[in-house]
């Protein structure tokens, strides 16, 4: 199990390299836990947080480690993007596989109108 952290944190920093995200096209970061998906818009220049949406929030409802959870929280953070002004967002996995949960995410961002 700590292997597969380590591993994964490794692939993690070596995409970080490359991906960045500016004011015209922010950072889509996406965090997956075994129960719970966390999910953030970020310009990584200003170094500021511009939209996030997780499966922790108040107003959650359902079951929180599903693909139609992700889809949920992915369709809630795009919403909260567009309202903060951003179209387009480069995505950035974490190091996880683009599968599952990680797609279910980048799914309901797509729904909600964003581009990646």
């Amino acid at each position: 199990m700590h292997n597969r952290q380590v591993a994964r944190e490794r692939r993690h920093r070596r995409v970080r390299k490359k991906v960045r995200g500016t004011s015209e096209r922010p950072r889509l970061a996406v965090f997956r836990s075994s129960k719970h998906i966390y999910a953030q818009v970020i310009d990584d220049v200003a170094g500021r947080t511009l939209a996030s949406a997780s499966t922790v929030e108040k107003g959650f409802a359902g079951p929180t480690g599903t693909v139609a959870a992700a889809k949920q929280v992915g369709k809630q953070l795009g919403e909260r993007a567009k309202a903060a002004g951003v179209e387009t967002v480069v995505l950035d996995r974490g190091g996880f596989q683009y599968h599952g949960r990680v797609a279910g995410v980048a799914e309901g961002a797509r729904e909600a109108g964003l581009t990646l």
